[in-house]
């Protein structure tokens, strides 16, 4: 039986937060809990590190915003994301 990459988190950490960068799971597999799972995996990890963890949503996507808050992130007040861009 062939393995199947249905879908994949990229995190790092400065040591004091695991910052969840991207999260993605192929079409054919949403809405089956992979998503719940893999954040679930990293909240473990920041835990087990005593670690913050943190993440950046655009404010449209409701679907990742409605997992992200069911597992307790919060909106953070006075901060702003930034780019500087080419």
């Amino acid at each position: 039986m062939d393995a199947i990459l249905a879908g994949t988190i990229w995190l790092t950490n400065d040591y004091r937060r695991l910052y969840i960068h991207h999260m993605a799971v192929l079409p054919e597999f949403q809405n089956q809990g992979i998503g719940r799972y893999l954040l679930q995996k990293a909240i473990e990890i920041a835990d087990n590190q005593g670690l913050q963890a943190k993440l950046e949503v655009h404010s449209d996507n409701a679907t990742a915003l409605n997992l992200y808050r069911s597992m307790g992130f919060i909106e953070l007040d006075g901060y702003l994301v930034m780019i500087r861009r080419h």
